[in-house]
């Protein structure tokens, strides 16, 4: 396991646990490779009281090199358990900054929900309100099968 990538992660769980930011519902460590986060719909959306499985895997050269981003949880926006083309995502290297960390990646994830640009890998071809409003509020209901990842 690379030390620095371990003691970086540790430094950002930290922070998270100390600050307990109200957009981040919980998270899970199983291991450094991946950590589990559920983060909530961003406010005044259609996806406002939801609650979306996030899975960020990072490389061992993490910093220096992005992670890779998957949604769990239906949502209307991404495709669930396809590998996220964003700005912070593996698939934008030249993008990334080793100042990014887990909570500047999960406000970024939230404000990601709100991007009209749906040309991204991983994006739904177009978005439908009513589909949106409907997981969202079968998201807590979804997560629960998978509740063993925050155990």
């Amino acid at each position: 396991m690379n030390t620095n990538r371990s003691k970086r992660l540790m430094k950002e769980i930290s922070f998270l646990e100390k600050t307990k930011p109200d957009y981040i519902v919980k998270f899970s460590i199983k291991n450094l490779d991946t950590i589990y986060i559920i983060l909530k719909g961003p406010q005044n959306s259609i996806f406002e009281g939801g609650e979306y499985i996030f899975q960020i895997s990072y490389p061992l050269e993490y910093p220096f090199k992005p992670p890779t981003i998957q949604i769990i949880t239906p949502n209307g926006r991404f495709l669930t358990e396809t590998n996220l083309c964003i700005s912070f995502s593996n698939f934008h290297p030249e993008l990334w900054s080793p100042s990014y960390n887990i909570d500047t990646i999960s406000q970024s994830l939230i404000s990601f929900f709100l991007d009209n640009d749906l040309n991204h890998v991983g994006s739904t071809k177009e978005i439908n309100v009513n589909a949106c409003r409907a997981y969202a509020k079968s998201s807590k209901d979804f997560n629960l099968k998978w509740k063993h990842l925050f155990d």
